[in-house]
């Protein structure tokens, strides 16, 4: 008779960073301030970030903005990386996660 076998199941998702960070409070103005978009992988938030763009730039002609490519999977390595330098160089961030 052979001993049982016993089988350790193990958890394959990754662990979150523990950082414990509220919501950055609010900015008084976005007159002068820089302007963060990450575009998320819904399909049609290109058009609502170029349409969103032109009218914060209307009603706030100082600001400035930029964009950065989908944060799907930023956990990890160079992709968290980039959205930390990313995020460090904008006074507001505009996440677009899902639809």
């Amino acid at each position: 008779m052979t001993a049982p076998r016993t089988v350790q199941l193990l958890d394959p998702r990754e662990k979150a960073p523990d950082r414990r960070h509220g919501l950055s409070p609010r900015v008084a103005t976005l007159e002068g301030k820089r302007i963060g978009f990450s575009l998320g992988t819904w399909r049609n938030y290109r058009v609502f970030v170029d349409h969103l763009e032109r009218l914060l730039k209307e009603r706030f002609p100082t600001i400035s903005t930029s964009r950065i490519e989908s944060l799907y999977n930023t956990r990890k390595g160079e992709k968290l990386r980039e959205f930390e330098d990313f995020s460090k160089d904008c006074d507001v961030v505009v996440a677009g996660l899902a639809a």
